[in-house]
């Protein structure tokens, strides 16, 4: 009882500053889309059997790339919430627009470094041809848009820097064309290699973050056709050097967790921490659009718990008169590993749309941009 009270108190304060409405509005924001995390079930039983624990690692045993069946059983779930509701939930899906060329490194003898874009793996693989027509089809139907996670969701010098000192895992992982040994089950003495953005100096943010920033904007638009006006950082890890650049890209708006991540710099030195307010800008002018409720089921034991969690979250952001902002990973939706994942996770999130529909008839869904949009357009009458 006590630490439930803390736990409403705590999310209260959190929720406190910034923009305020007394419109119930809810955006969700998923991350992680056209990554590769985890290539297939071959790769994950190999890591397995090497003695990496990847069945421990929410991430490593759900989180594979997004298939026609996965986007037809999502539109299947908007579909039928509609149908009950007349009301359609939206999803800003965060891209990331390549993933690394394992053959092209390997032969360069991990002297250097090449990505395979988003539109020339899925023209290329097999079963993904269609790939560019479902996502185009979803957009069309009003409940997937598309937006700027980045160029790659690895930290390309950190993870190079392993591959070259012939780490015994992070070789066991390439093999099996996985980057992102998660650091809670990693045997290595190293942060992360999952924020693309945490660099280590200034000639490392000049010559390779700042470009890939760059270059992600440029494949992002090549494929969807627009430029992407919002950004997440993989892993919430960003500076104001990467603000400055997202400004030259023409991002508007920032998505971000309460926390924002600085490196300190260097291997070990870790993060310092800086939090923001839903609706609070920056010295260029950029929004931050501030995430305050969590719906993750593939990262519980306890599903119907997550639920009722985000649920609660979500009355304590109208209650507070805010938006309520949803992080809801990729990974919720994926079914090529584990196709029990996908089915109850759309369950429950069906269950959870419903659930506020019934509670708040009035609810207003919305893009990141479109609540951008709102928040700017507030701020200027």
């Amino acid at each position: 009882m006590i630490a439930e009270l803390k736990k409403k108190v705590s999310a209260f304060k959190q929720n406190l500053g910034g923009f305020t409405t007394n419109r119930k509005i809810v955006v969700i924001e998923s991350d992680d889309w056209g990554s590769v995390r985890m290539p297939d079930l071959k790769s994950y039983n190999e890591l397995l059997k090497k003695g990496i624990p990847v069945e421990k690692c929410p991430f490593l045993k759900y989180d594979g790339f997004e298939t026609e069946e996965d986007f037809k059983s999502l539109s299947q779930t908007i579909k039928s919430i509609e149908d009950k509701f007349g009301k359609k939930p939206k999803i800003t899906a965060n891209y990331i627009m390549s993933n690394p060329d394992f053959e092209s490194i390997r032969q360069s003898g991990f002297s250097s470094y090449y990505y395979i874009p988003l539109a020339q793996k899925v023209e290329n693989e097999v079963g993904l041809q269609n790939y560019k027509n479902v996502v185009l089809k979803a957009q069309h139907e009003n409940y997937f848009h598309p937006q700027l996670h980045g160029r790659e969701h690895v930290n390309v010098p950190l993870w190079m820097q392993f591959l070259r000192a012939n780490s015994k895992e992070t070789h066991l992982a390439f093999e099996q064309q996985v980057y992102g040994i998660s650091t809670t089950i990693t045997t290595e003495k190293r942060r992360s290699f999952l924020p693309a953005l945490d660099y280590e100096n200034k000639n490392e943010f000049n010559e390779f973050t700042a470009v890939s920033l760059i270059e992600g904007q440029k494949l992002f638009k090549d494929f969807f056709g627009y430029n992407s006006r919002s950004f997440i950082a993989p892993n919430y890890t960003w500076d104001d050097s990467v603000e400055k650049v997202l400004h030259q890209m023409r991002v508007e708006y920032i998505q971000s967790s309460r926390s924002q991540f600085i490196s300190k710099g260097g291997q070990l030195n870790g993060t310092k921490y800086k939090t923001h307010k839903l609706g609070e800008t920056n010295n260029l002018g950029q929004t931050y659009t501030v995430r305050n409720a969590i719906f993750e089921p593939s990262t519980v034991s306890n599903k119907n718990n997550c639920l009722q969690d985000c649920f609660d979250q979500i009355s304590m952001a109208f209650l507070t008169r805010k938006p309520a902002v949803i992080s809801m990973h990729r990974l919720n939706f994926m079914g090529s590993l584990v196709e029990q994942n996908r089915t109850e996770n759309l369950e429950l999130f069906e269950k959870l749309i419903a659930k506020l529909l019934l509670k708040w008839p009035d609810i207003e869904f919305m893009t990141t941009t479109e609540l951008g949009d709102l928040i700017k357009t507030n701020r200027n009458d």
